[in-house]
């Protein structure tokens, strides 16, 4: 049996008898075999076999770790708290601006409101001035009617004053011959 099969592992026993065997088996006297046995179950079992300071580094690691433990559950706390501030701030900032949307939105509902009714009032204006300028053009087209019926008078009137007037001035001749030429 090869030598490493008796030493399984650090966390397992050494077997000297085993140990032993093997070596009267390569050859080794008996009393040598039993006697290098011993000396290597003593050596193996002392503790510090494997590192000299192996218990005090142990401790120190342990002491390290239980260290490193407490700083990442403090870390882990003070993430924890970080996430319900991080949680409650956004929540908070959300209320804010769905509060001042909510507001915006009211004013400019209003605003709207005014908006439309002052443009219901603008149309109402301009369908007042609609039916004004309406009125207007049916006056004016009466009064254009009137204006073409007077001045078709005028000029009839002005055709028979130029005749009356013809018709004075050759009387009016024809008495100033008869008085200059009896």
């Amino acid at each position: 049996m090869p030598l490493r099969d008796c030493l399984i592992s650090m966390t397992n026993q050494f077997d000297p008898r085993q140990y032993a065997s093997t070596l009267e088996a390569a050859g080794v006297p008996s009393t040598q075999a039993e006697a290098h046995a011993k000396a290597l179950a003593y050596v193996l079992e002392s503790p510090g076999f494997f590192l000299p300071g192996f218990d005090r580094l142990r401790s120190e690691f342990n002491g390290h770790v239980d260290k490193i433990n407490l700083r990442l559950d403090r870390l882990d706390s003070r993430l924890e708290n970080a996430e319900a501030l991080h949680k409650a701030r956004s929540e908070h900032i959300e209320i804010v601006i769905n509060a001042r949307i909510d507001k915006l939105e009211s004013r400019l509902d209003a605003r709207i409101e005014k908006l439309d009714a002052r443009i219901d009032q603008l149309d109402a204006r301009i369908d007042k001035l609609d039916a004004r300028i309406d009125k207007l053009d049916a006056r004016f087209e009466r009064l254009e009617a009137t204006v073409h019926a007077d001045i078709a008078g005028i000029r009839s009137d002005a055709k028979l004053h130029r005749w009356m007037t013809a018709t004075l001035v050759a009387f009016n001749a024809a008495v100033l011959v008869k008085i200059l030429f009896p």
